[in-house]
């Protein structure tokens, strides 16, 4: 056990960044060889299908755990770490770039996908909007807020920020974040080993510039909170689109062009959000005044210096 504390105190974001994907890959590998809900044969039950959503839910858990445990035995204070994911008092533009940022970005994807020809239906809104509120809430707990943010902002990005700039902690913890992904691609029982190749090759880079975003966010607040609440509307608001169904669903035949027309115009949206963050707050910092260090989630750096490889950019 001393020498599994000593590996995570010399290096915490490397133990939590192998953790992460230790439980999750764990969690998530035996639904390589589950049914997609098109799969199930005759005979076979749905409880196939919802064995896989259960593992792929909980699988998603990764970052949490292992922030937890490299902040339990790497010499952090778990209290003081968890206390960013009740941190609400924050200046009022902050929850609005939280809430807000995600529905303006799908707004822009909206108007662009329409103005290049794709089909839509404003009618076809009805019931994603109305059901954006719970699905919001949802995913804030299961789908990219609790489960994630914690770990990805609450831990790796400011003990990252101790050595290197905000954007290059961003862009590292975005890499991994995306890379986190990969096994869902491979899963037929996960809605990612459905994407089209255009889709899933920008989705990668998509992830990356989501990162930047999050880390200008965080670093503004130091507030877990926020992150979890952008992050869940990132997934939340995918369904607000006003694609016209009956035109990209032709005999259950997907017309790939028009999704991958949405997937290249969110990830040029998104990517043009996070050049004007750079320009506007520096790469340096992402922000305009002190930004989270270590001793957010208890970590004392004279007593427990973070030792990771060295990237030479402040």
């Amino acid at each position: 056990m001393g020498t599994i504390r000593n590996a995570i105190r010399s290096r915490p974001v490397l133990s939590f960044f192998l953790l992460t994907l230790g439980y999750s890959w764990l969690i998530w590998a035996p639904m390589l060889m589950l049914p997609g809900p098109g799969e199930i044969g005759p005979g076979e039950s749905d409880t196939i299908i919802w064995v896989g959503v259960f593992l792929m839910y909980l699988g998603g858990f990764g970052p949490l755990v292992a922030a937890a445990i490299v902040v339990k035995f790497g010499g952090g204070d778990l209290r003081t770490w968890a206390s960013q994911i009740l941190t609400w008092r924050v200046n009022l533009r902050w929850w609005l770039a939280a809430l807000g940022l995600p529905i303006v970005a799908v707004g822009a994807v909206s108007i662009l996908y329409i103005a290049f020809g794709g089909p839509y239906d404003f009618g076809a809104l009805t019931v994603p909007i109305l059901s954006y509120a719970p699905l919001l809430l949802f995913t804030l707990v299961f789908s990219g807020g609790l489960n994630e943010e914690p770990g990805w902002r609450g831990l790796a990005q400011p003990l990252l920020q101790e050595r290197y700039s905000a954007l290059t902690a961003s862009l590292v913890v975005g890499v991994v974040f995306a890379f986190w992904h990969l096994p869902l691609f491979f899963a037929p029982v996960a809605p990612h080993s459905d994407y089209p190749l255009v889709n899933t090759l920008l989705y990668f880079p998509t992830v990356v510039v989501w990162s930047v975003i999050l880390g200008w966010l965080y670093n503004n607040s130091a507030s877990v909170l926020l992150a979890m609440f952008f992050h869940a509307g990132l997934n939340a608001s995918a369904g607000l689109i006003p694609f016209d169904p009956d035109a990209i669903i032709i005999d259950d035949v997907i017309q790939e062009e028009y999704v991958e027309l949405i997937a290249g115009l969110n990830f040029g949206v998104y990517l043009l959000i996070g050049l004007v963050i750079i320009a506007l707050y520096g790469r340096k910092q992402l922000a305009r005044g002190d930004i989270p260090t270590g001793e957010v989630a208890g970590f004392n750096p004279q007593a427990n210096p973070v030792q990771e490889v060295t990237i030479n950019d402040k």
